[in-house]
């Protein structure tokens, strides 16, 4: 190959990573926004489950009592005129498991008294 075609070649490649480059920067960005914070609520789900029952409540229960527990918790703090500060990543998580365990206390005192056990 000769240094004109490499040249050339390599000024193709810029130019297609230059053109590409926001879309792959978005579907990166899309997945990444998709799953941390299923991650994050199946985190927060488990400690939630622990802290009940002593175990959690497998690997969908987790993420939707943590995700129902994210919009309860921060709910609540909204009630209440509060903000979390500091670690959002720590707050987060305090949020979501207080407001899991706010959740199906709710649920057991209203609805079923065996809920989560």
């Amino acid at each position: 190959m000769s240094l004109s075609n490499a040249l050339l070649l390599a000024m193709v490649i810029v130019l297609v990573l230059v053109l590409l480059g926001p879309v792959l920067g978005l579907l990166v960005g899309v997945t990444i926004n998709l799953i941390f914070p299923l991650l994050y609520a199946m985190i927060a789900g488990t400690l939630a489950g622990r802290l009940l029952r002593g175990r959690g409540f497998g690997p969908i229960g987790d993420v939707l009592l943590g995700l129902a527990g994210g919009v309860v918790g921060y709910a609540l703090l909204d009630l209440l005129n509060q903000e979390p500060t500091g670690v959002s990543l720590l707050n987060g998580m305090i949020t979501s498991v207080v407001g899991a365990l706010v959740l199906v206390a709710f649920v057991r005192f209203f609805v079923k008294r065996d809920f989560a056990n």
